[in-house]
């Protein structure tokens, strides 16, 4: 994820910077060494040229010193090399008198000129210098932002931040970061640093462990740079050997520019994880608000049936017929009974999402869907309801209880959506590794756009919205089916534009057989 070449090519010019940038002495090594190297030639090619032609030996020594080690080589180099040109070349020799009007102007032009030569390159070569360390940190920079903008997570930026870091200069350095709450967490590389541990305690802010740090207790020679993201967190870069990043130096003027696409990045992560929490509560109060609007409606109507019936059985029991009073009774009945399943329902979504569903036994599933299908028929006596089934098929292991319900919301919900007199067909089989039981109506079929949404809680599909029901079945046929590693899933239409076929998988246990276990 990390690449460590511009890195590596900013290291190689940061070395150039540090001998452009080194005191006098090491200057003047090169330029006596550049000096005398020029006088050996001149020394050795003297009979072949006159003396004014040689200065240009010296002229050169002046651009090679100030080429590599700036202006102030160059400059001196080009004392060194008036003195040597004097000495050697100019009567009378080894000496530096000069005895002729000529000689001294020609001697005087040669010092000016090395001198504007010398600091005209030096200078020519800082400038390039320093446009040649700015693009690759700008190429650096942009590598780095690339890095940060792929980081999703606090984690993530502290991991590009410290790569960077140590791949730059292999230094060590804390990353401490203390929360609006004021939580703290201190990360070091390498992980080895004991410091780390002084620089979160409890109950203090940003400002006391950056005092803490410059008083020097974190450990030696060490600097600390503070940046504070939004909602009030902080983050403190702690780095070792304070003095390769002093203010003004190359190297502090590129640290700040990495911490400052750092502080970017986030800012950037605490606005998502602001905008993440955000959706949640929108979809939380969503959620809460359709909750409230299912329970409201399907709780209001069968208990006003429930008290309609009782309130007319109390007060005109004298006067109604046995089969009015009959009727009045399995009213109350069927509506307690859908009040009970409505809230049976609630408790099932529940569950099934907590995961709180109790042991898993072996069962055979052929023995779960007979009494689920015949009660099925009891309830919607106007459809025809038919059971096929292969035989020897092998035991599931699961929840039977909940499996049950789950292919008995399928059925309600085909029931629900399917004309009056047509059939429903459930079928069991083994497809290779898996048991499946499909429920196939003879309904309007679902269109392709709903046929995921329709596992969502509360989503009863138009036009039949004046079906009775919370939007709940489905949800907890899904949730079932994935507490039990398996699979819910519709195709439709399946003929001529109209019926659909729900398909509830489970995965067959491998030491599973046909009815009993090894």
């Amino acid at each position: 994820m990390f690449g460590a070449g511009p890195g590596m090519r900013i290291s190689l010019l940061l070395s150039r910077t540090w001998l452009l940038s080194r005191p006098w002495p090491v200057s003047l090594l090169l330029a006596l060494i550049c000096v005398t190297a020029s006088t050996l030639v001149a020394l050795a090619v003297q009979a072949h040229f006159n003396v004014y032609t040689l200065a240009n030996l010296f002229l050169l020594a002046v651009l090679v010193s100030a080429l590599l080690t700036g202006i102030s080589g160059g400059l001196m180099t080009a004392f060194c090399a008036f003195l040597a040109y004097n000495y050697f070349f100019i009567p009378p020799t080894f000496t530096l008198l000069i005895a002729n009007p000529d000689d001294f102007f020609a001697l005087f032009m040669f010092l000016l000129t090395a001198l504007v030569t010398g600091g005209l390159a030096g200078k020519i070569r800082e400038q390039y210098h320093l446009a040649e360390l700015h693009s690759e940190w700008m190429q650096s920079l942009v590598a780095l932002t690339g890095q940060l903008a792929a980081a999703s997570s606090q984690s993530e930026i502290f991991a590009v931040i410290s790569h960077e870091l140590a791949a730059r200069w292999a230094v060590a350095h804390h990353i401490v970061t203390i929360s609006a709450e004021g939580n703290c967490d201190a990360r070091s590389w390498p992980d080895a640093l004991d410091s780390s541990e002084l620089l979160c305690t409890e109950g203090w802010d940003a400002g006391r462990i950056e005092t803490f740090v410059r008083e020097g207790k974190a450990g030696p020679h060490q600097l600390s740079l503070l940046l504070r993201p939004l909602h009030g967190s902080a983050v403190l870069v702690v780095v070792d050997r304070a003095t390769d990043f002093a203010e003004g130096s190359e190297a502090r003027r590129l640290l700040d520019a990495i911490l400052a696409q750092a502080m970017i990045a986030f800012e950037r992560a605490a606005l998502v994880q602001e905008n993440e929490s955000a959706r949640a509560q929108t979809e939380k109060e969503r959620l809460r608000a359709s909750l409230l609007s299912s329970v409201s409606h399907d709780l209001r109507t069968p208990l006003a049936s429930i008290i309609g019936s009782a309130s007319t059985l109390r007060q005109f029991e004298s006067t109604l017929e046995a089969q009015t009073k009959r009727e009045l009774a399995e009213t109350i009945e069927d509506e307690a009974v859908r009040l009970s399943r409505f809230i049976d329902h609630l408790l099932a979504v529940t569950r099934t999402e907590a995961g709180f569903v109790g042991e898993a036994e072996w069962f055979d599933l052929a023995d779960i869907l007979h009494p689920t299908v015949e009660r099925a028929r009891r309830y919607f006596d106007r459809h025809e309801i038919v059971l096929t089934m292969q035989t020897d098929l092998p035991l599931l292991r699961g929840f039977p209880s909940l499996v049950e319900q789950g292919v008995f919301n399928i059925i309600e919900n085909a029931a629900k959506y399917s004309p009056p007199a047509s059939q429903i067909s459930v079928a069991l089989r083994k497809d290779g590794a898996w048991l499946v039981v499909s429920v196939s109506d003879q309904g309007s079929g679902i269109a392709m756009v709903d046929q995921t949404r329709i596992f969502d809680k509360f989503v009863r599909l138009k036009p039949d919205e004046r079906q009775m029901g919370a939007g709940l079945g489905l949800t907890i046929t899904r949730n079932i089916a994935q507490l039990m590693q398996g699979a819910v899933s519709v195709e439709s239409p399946l003929s001529e534009g109209r019926g659909s076929s729900f398909s509830l998988r489970f995965p067959v246990p491998p030491d599973a057989v046909g009815s009993v276990m090894l």
